[in-house]
């Protein structure tokens, strides 16, 4: 148990020791931090949902989970053990935050990597909805809100992947997850092996490309079960090699029934 014990705060420190180092909170006494900190959560809930009109359940998650932007906010906020929330709300009020910046780091984006992202000459998410609004949808098909972030950049290492996936329509990511989960019959866990499977266009590539591969092997051409990913990542040029390797009346049998005459789009 010991050395378990000092195997983990080994990990621990070697993880946290590449974050940046939260503010000090100078302005107020060590032994009200933590319950600034919570009117600081309420108050800043209260004022995405109250006068940015963030539901509740994603104004709180937003909230929660931005301890690095939480903590720069308040630090520049005279304290009361009394009134802090009151403080905090007054504060927002002559001094908006740049809410991408909460919103990003809420999600479990590296906060060093939160300043690249953030939109230009943007600071409410009423100039840009698409982001809260796929990362609410994303959130209502279960997935944890501070991972949002982490899902689409851990098995692709890409930032542009992350932001085609929270730039998307809510409704088109609904589509997506919908057909992976009841045609093509998997769970959302998938998405932590092929995140980028969001990225791809459903109705010129995923659905085309899914239901002729179940074609092939429902009349026996191909005995193989290739991969969501195989299937849907491929480039076009060897997409048509692999079929015509199949068999080689497979490639008119795609190009009569299948493929879409509009060009591929990854979005």
């Amino acid at each position: 148990m010991h050395h378990f014990s000092k195997y983990l705060y080994s990990h621990l420190s070697r993880h946290f020791s590449t974050l940046p180092k939260l503010p000090h909170l100078t302005k107020i006494p060590s032994k009200y931090r933590t319950q600034a900190i919570k009117d600081a959560r309420r108050a800043l809930t209260d004022y995405l949902h109250g006068t940015r009109y963030v539901p509740f359940v994603y104004a709180e998650n937003i909230s929660k989970y931005s301890p690095y932007s939480l903590s720069g906010l308040i630090s520049d906020i005279d304290f009361s053990s009394t009134g802090f929330t009151r403080n905090v709300l007054k504060f927002l009020r002559y001094h908006p935050i740049n809410e991408f910046e909460f919103f990003f780091e809420s999600i479990g984006i590296d906060y060093k990597e939160v300043r690249g992202l953030l939109p230009a000459n943007k600071f409410f998410f009423s100039e840009d909805e698409r982001l809260l609004d796929a990362a609410c949808a994303l959130c209502g098909f279960g997935f944890p809100w501070n991972r949002i972030g982490i899902k689409f950049s851990e098995a692709c290492k890409m930032l542009k992947v992350r932001a085609k996936v929270l730039n998307q329509k809510p409704e088109i990511l609904e589509q997506k997850l919908n057909f992976l989960c009841h045609e093509m019959g998997v769970s959302l866990d998938y998405l932590h092996i092929f995140p980028a499977f969001l990225c791809f266009n459903l109705e010129n590539r995923i659905k085309p490309r899914y239901r002729f591969h179940r074609w092939l092997t429902e009349t026996g051409l191909s005995t193989r079960n290739y991969s969501i990913a195989s299937i849907v990542a491929t480039s076009e040029k060897n997409f048509i090699a692999r079929i015509h390797g199949i068999h080689p009346d497979a490639v008119k049998e795609w190009y009569e029934k299948y493929s879409c005459s509009k060009p591929d789009e990854n979005s």
